[in-house]
């Protein structure tokens, strides 16, 4: 009997182990990469803003690799990632594997004086916002 409550246990537990995101299973999507220019208007003293607050916020599908331009003219010392479901809609930090500071081809690095890389490495679309702020000269 125990035997038979154990495995009633375990069944759904596998069940949803096996519906996780898989890029063979559930992501058709090939990986791509946009640049998104940066605008003047955007830096503000030491720090960078992807979009102006309330948006509109850059799209952000899976398997892409958003290359942003900040115009910092340093290596931002602090990056963060804020996600929204729509390209104005309300943000929330990002988490776990959702932004991964990470170019296309992974041969250059993810934060440059010029650039921020980063990779969408779920199955979700998402809409981006990114701050970044820089060393005080």
């Amino acid at each position: 009997m125990r035997g038979l409550l154990h495995a009633l246990l375990l069944a759904p537990a596998l069940a949803l182990a096996s519906v996780g995101c898989s890029r063979t299973s559930t992501c058709s999507r090939d990986a791509d990469s946009v640049i998104v220019s940066q605008s003047k208007a955007l830096v503000d003293g030491n720090t960078y803003h992807s979009a102006p607050v309330g948006g509109p916020y850059q799209y952000f599908p899976p398997a892409r690799t958003l290359t942003f331009e900040h115009g910092l003219g340093a290596v931002p010392y602090a990056v963060q990632f804020w996600l929204a479901f729509s390209e104005r809609g309300t943000l929330a930090p990002s988490a776990g594997n959702i932004t991964e500071l990470k170019n296309l081809d992974d041969t250059q690095p993810a934060i440059t004086d010029q650039t921020i890389s980063v990779y969408n490495d779920t199955c979700s679309d998402f809409y981006l916002w990114v701050v970044a702020m820089r060393p005080s000269p």
